[in-house]
C-alpha cells in the first residue's frame, strides 16, 4: 500500500483500478507491481542487512524515486513520515524481517474445546 495518509496525500494523484496504476500530477504514472519490485530490490540491496539487525518488527517506507527511507513503529507511522517528506512520492511499505506487513488468520471465540 502507498496512499498516504489522510489529509498529505496530493489530491490530484490519481489510482486508476482498471491499469493498476498510479498516476501524479505530472502524468507519470507506476505500475503497483513494479513499485513492489523496486522497493524490494532497493530493500535488499541497500538496507535489509542492516536494518534487520537494528530495527527487527519496525516498518519501512521505501521512497522508490530516490531510494531514500522512512521508518515507524507501525506502518501508519512510516507511511506518514514519508508523505510528510515526499507528499506525490512512490512509497513501498516494508514490516522488517518479516515476508509481510500484515498477518491474515482466523479468531474463534466463545467455542468450546472440551472433549468428553
Amino acid at each position: 500500500m502507498f496512499d498516504s495518509p489522510k489529509g498529505t496525500r496530493n489530491p490530484s494523484d490519481v489510482f486508476d483500478r482498471t491499469t493498476g496504476n498510479m498516476w501524479k500530477e505530472n502524468n507519470l504514472s507506476m505500475d503497483l507491481k513494479e513499485l513492489a519490485q523496486k522497493g524490494e530490490e532497493i530493500y535488499t540491496r541497500n538496507y535489509k542487512d542492516e536494518l534487520e539487525k537494528s530495527h527487527h518488527g519496525q516498518f519501512i517506507a521505501i521512497d522508490v524515486e530516490n531510494e531514500s527511507y522512512y521508518l515507524g513503529s507501525t506502518p501508519e507511522e512510516a507511511a506518514q513520515k514519508a508523505a510528510q517528506e515526499n507528499p506525490g512520492g512512490f512509497f513501498h511499505l516494508i514490516r522488517i524481517g518479516f515476508s509481510g506487513v500484515y498477518r491474515m488468520g482466523t479468531l474463534l471465540s466463545n467455542a468450546d474445546y472440551s472433549i468428553f
